[in-house]
């Protein structure tokens, strides 16, 4: 995962001043996944008084929406880039692969 998270860094930096996209997968994700975290709220409870609040999914979901964090609309020609661009690569990909002949 190491060499597709460097592969992706070297295309984005290459393809960058035609198109900027978000890289989906870097070495800092990987390494940020790679590392175990584990929480801790006694302190908070301790020395801040904090009692956690019970919530469900809905409740983040309705949230998240009304302050703007919901899904925006894409126009048509930006999703057809993307889609082009991913189509081009995955071809690029699989021109690497060896041809299996009978």
């Amino acid at each position: 995962m190491y060499i597709v998270g460097t592969v992706v860094e070297i295309v984005h930096s290459i393809v960058k001043p035609i198109y900027n996209f978000q890289p989906f997968l870097t070495r800092t994700e990987l390494f940020q996944v790679a590392v175990t975290h584990t929480l801790n709220i006694n302190k908070s409870r301790q020395d801040l008084g904090y009692q956690p609040i019970d919530h469900d999914i809905a409740d983040i979901v309705k949230y998240y929406c009304m302050t703007g964090h919901g899904r925006k609309s894409s126009q048509a020609s930006y999703w057809l880039v993307n889609v082009a661009l991913m189509a081009i690569f995955a071809i690029l990909i699989l021109s690497f692969l060896p041809v299996v002949t009978t």
